[in-house]
């Protein structure tokens, strides 16, 4: 799965498991 506004990729389980975490530490890059 492709992250969101990022050139990685992340696991999906990851995102779905904490979604505003995985915003919160895209947003302090």
């Amino acid at each position: 799965m492709k992250a969101p506004g990022a050139d990685h990729h992340i696991l999906r389980a990851e995102f779905e498991k904490n979604p505003s975490a995985y915003f919160q530490n895209l947003h302090k890059k």
